[in-house]
């Protein structure tokens, strides 16, 4: 289904709600100017609901449609947010009664059609802005109806815009609050606008760029809340952003709902951020004593983001050959391989059975990392409820982007198979949850990092360098 017939679906559907509410419909075509829609345009297939219910229902329907016509969504990484979640966002965000209130990934309006019941029908002093010119057309309508006709059609076209927030959004607002897109760094658009976020390293979600956005653009003294990744509480990619902030932006608000299941169509652990001027710190890892892992092993990111990317043309989905397996984080058990029995999707591509064709001239930043990879090592889960890892003793496996590898520097499969005894351990998931679980309170995945790989604390027991048996 194109967005064309999404966009008159749309339109339609609002103009025949204006009428129900006692509203010229010619508004609503103005709303929707950026679809490029022909005046006449229509859909005879809209049809409004019966009671119509709330205004807000509208736009819900509008997500489902968008939901079963465009795969697309998932990757984009748009799902709207429960009216629970905006109660609470807006809790922090108005608690000193901002005068302008900025929403940068606006979608269709819900976060400001809240704030603006709480502020009795007042619409100065709202903005948004949104890539979808369809989700801004039903913003500003489902705007306008709540007002009941008495906001200015030319002033919400000026402050309900279409655009690229990472990229456009100018001046300052009291209270910037929202739900912005979750993207991993493979799917989202973020090297195009990388260079404008140095504060956030290559593999941030595409959700922390909007976080350092909105602390750009608030005011002195101003609020900002928005839901994010619970992998923001502790993830190195925003380790710079989170230390930055402290000053300025105080994280006083950081709350992280129970399960996964709070969008619906997507399994997401989230965590719903405040910052504002106060006295507050992040939650930081606790200091590590023994042996640290890093001192006896070698631990490394199993891909780059760059490396990634240029290993694309060079996978091929064959079940039979020697060529190396591509292990990606959802194939990882403890203890064993779920390659060749579950499928997984690498840049957009689903493979049953991937590998890296090497019959081809590699990159040579690819041939010394598939060179090293055919050395004994651990592969390392890099989303997990508790450590996970497998043994790879022949070197059969590349770990992909998120994933870990640990080396022991003489190849030693008896202390690498010591070592997952250890990460398996019950005492070992209290140390993963206890060091990174800010990133997932209330229960689900966490985030694994590097550093806590490299400073996991080794029994006292286990020995020093030269213990090689």
């Amino acid at each position: 289904m194109s967005d064309t017939s999404h966009a008159a679906w749309g339109r339609e559907l609002l103009r025949q709600a204006a009428v129900a509410f006692g509203l010229p419909p010619e508004p609503v075509t103005q709303f929707f100017r950026e679809c490029d829609l022909p005046a006449n345009a229509t859909d005879s297939e809209v049809a409004l609901p019966n009671p119509l219910g709330p205004i807000e229902t509208l736009g819900r329907l509008y997500e489902a449609r968008l939901a079963r016509s465009r795969p697309g969504r998932r990757k984009q990484g748009q799902y709207y947010t429960p009216p629970l979640l905006i109660d609470r966002l807006l809790d922090f965000a108005l608690e000193d009664a901002p005068t302008t209130l900025f929403d940068p990934a606006v979608g269709c309006g819900f976060f400001l059609l809240a704030a603006m019941r709480r502020r009795e029908g007042k619409p100065c002093g709202l903005y948004g802005m949104d890539l979808d010119p369809v989700a801004v057309g039903f913003c500003r309508t489902l705007l306008w109806l709540e007002s009941q006709g008495r906001i200015e059609p030319e002033r919400l076209m000026t402050q309900i815009r279409v655009g690229d927030s990472l990229r456009e959004t100018q001046g300052s607002y009291d209270a910037i609050v929202g739900n912005p897109p979750f993207a991993n760094a493979i799917q989202h658009h973020a090297p195009a606008v990388r260079p404008l976020y140095p504060r956030l390293g290559g593999t941030a979600d595409l959700a922390f760029y909007f976080l350092d956005l909105a602390t750009r653009h608030v005011r002195p003294g101003g609020r900002i809340a928005l839901v994010q990744p619970r992998a923001l509480l502790t993830a190195p990619s925003a380790e710079r952003l989170r230390a930055e902030l402290i000053d300025p932006l105080a994280p006083l608000l950081l709350e992280c709902p129970s399960g996964s299941k709070l969008f619906e169509g997507a399994d997401v652990y989230v965590c719903l951020v405040g910052l504002g001027p106060g006295d507050a710190s992040w939650p930081r890892p606790r200091p590590v004593v023994a042996h640290m892992l890093g001192e006896l092993y070698e631990v490394s990111a199993s891909l780059t983001v760059e490396e990634a990317y240029a290993l694309r043309p060079f996978l091929v989905d064959e079940a039979e050959g020697a060529a190396p397996k591509l292990l990606t984080t959802g194939l990882i058990e403890p203890g064993h391989s779920l390659w060749g029995q579950r499928g997984c999707r690498y840049l957009r591509t689903t493979y049953r059975f991937p590998r890296v064709c090497e019959s081809s001239p590699l990159p040579t930043m690819l041939r010394r990392r598939i060179d090293k990879s055919k050395r004994p090592k651990l592969l390392v889960a890099g989303l997990s409820a508790r450590i996970e890892c497998l043994e790879d003793l022949t070197g059969e496996y590349l770990g992909a982007v998120s994933t870990y590898s640990i080396y022991d520097p003489q190849d030693s499969p008896q202390r690498l198979l010591r070592l997952k005894e250890i990460l398996h351990s019950h005492e070992a998931t209290q140390v993963f949850r206890d060091t990174l679980g800010p990133a997932a309170m209330g229960g689900g995945n966490i985030t694994m990092s590097k550093r806590f790989l490299k400073e996991f604390p080794l029994p006292k027991e286990w020995g020093g360098a030269g213990d090689r048996n």
